[in-house]
C-alpha cells in the first residue's frame, strides 16, 4: 500500500514536471529565463549555478572561480527577450538543441550542459505513462465488463447484462 501511494505520488510529481517543461518549452521562444544561486567565497572559491530555459533549451551552469562584482549573492532570476542569432552548426547534436561546454580561464572555470525542452518533458512523461497503464489494466481485470465497464460482480452467467459480450470465466 505504502509502495503503491508513493509510485502515485511520483507519477503526479512527474507529470506536474512534464507539464511545467511543456509551458516552459513555449514560452522559451518569446522570453528566455535564467534562475541562479551565487556562493562568494565558498571554500576559498566563488561558485554560481544557473537553471536556464530559452530557444527551446533547458540548460545547467556552473561557474567556478573568482567572480565578477556583478554577481550579487544568493538567488536570482533574470528575464530577457531570446536572441536568435546563434551560429549555424552542421552537427547533428547540436542541430537538435543538445550541447556541452567547458571554458576553463586562468580565474575561473565555466561549464554548460543542455538538452532540448521535448527531451526533458519525454523523460518526465514515462512514469505517469505507466501509471495509467496500471490503472486501465487492473480497473479493466477488477470484475467489470472490459467493453462497457458494467460491475459484473455475482455474474455467472458469462454474458454482460449491459452489453451482451461473452465475459471469460475466472
Amino acid at each position: 500500500m505504502v509502495r503503491r501511494r508513493c509510485f502515485t505520488i511520483a507519477s503526479a510529481l512527474s507529470l506536474f514536471l512534464c507539464v511545467a517543461t511543456a509551458v516552459l518549452w513555449a514560452r522559451s521562444y518569446k522570453r528566455c529565463d535564467e534562475l541562479g544561486f551565487v556562493l562568494i567565497n565558498h571554500k576559498h572559491r566563488d561558485k554560481a549555478i544557473f537553471l536556464d530555459s530559452g530557444l527551446g533549451q533547458l540548460g545547467a551552469r556552473i561557474e567556478m572561480g573568482e567572480l565578477d562584482d556583478e554577481y550579487v549573492p544568493g538567488l536570482s532570476y533574470s528575464s530577457r527577450p531570446p536572441n536568435p542569432r546563434l551560429p549555424a552548426t552542421t552537427a547533428f547534436w547540436a542541430r537538435h538543441n543538445f550541447s556541452a561546454t567547458k571554458l576553463k580561464f586562468d580565474w575561473m572555470t565555466w561549464r554548460r550542459v543542455g538538452l532540448p525542452h521535448w527531451v526533458v518533458a519525454g523523460v518526465m512523461a514515462i512514469l505517469p505513462t505507466v501509471s495509467l497503464r496500471r490503472y486501465l489494466k487492473t480497473r479493466s481485470q477488477s470484475g467489470h465488463c472490459p467493453h462497457c465497464r458494467y460491475d459484473l460482480t455475482g455474474n455467472a452467467s458469462g454474458i454482460c447484462p449491459e452489453c451482451g459480450s461473452a465475459i471469460k470465466a475466472s
